[in-house]
């Protein structure tokens, strides 16, 4: 009996420190892939954005600027900074703004219909345009999505 209380409490002192993750899966369109915690449904009935995730608390919305876009914008060769430029209203406003090389994220807060919102957007530049990936909270949730986000955003892939 002795022995079964010292392996309880053992593991009542082990199992918060072990943490419980969420399995990964990767979801796609085809073109692009996220790889983010399993529990996301994807919604095809959004016609402003390429591809739409949801879960109970966190969005995911994609969007695409390919040649054709950027031709007809005058806007063909320029640069992922120059790109992620045009998204960079007010500055003040910026909550994050790194590059990575490969891809750039800004973070913002936002209020629709008296709600606010925390926004991620990693912006990446593949060989047909520019792709804009919104993370997306209650403003509420930042403190346990911020870096969850900054992780997802590093994970995105795209099919040449």
């Amino acid at each position: 009996m002795k022995k079964l209380m010292v392996l309880l409490a053992v593991m009542l002192l082990i199992f918060p420190f072990t943490g419980c993750k969420r399995r990964l899966k990767v979801y796609t369109d085809g073109t692009i892939s996220l790889t983010l915690p399993e529990g996301f449904e994807e919604k095809t009935d959004d016609e402003n954005y390429e591809y739409v995730l949801t879960s109970n608390d966190a969005y995911v919305m994609c969007s695409h600027a390919d040649q054709a876009f950027l031709d007809e914008h005058n806007i063909s060769d320029i640069t992922l900074d120059e790109f992620t430029g045009y998204f960079i209203k007010d500055e003040d406003k910026l909550l994050l703004d790194r590059s990575y090389g490969t891809y750039n994220v800004f973070s913002y807060e936002d209020q629709r219909e008296e709600k606010s919102f925390y926004s991620m957007v990693g912006i990446y530049q593949t060989n047909d345009g520019f792709w804009l990936v919104n993370f997306i909270c209650d403003n509420t949730e930042v403190k346990k999505y911020e870096s969850m986000f900054l992780e997802w955003a590093g994970k995105v892939t795209f099919k040449d």
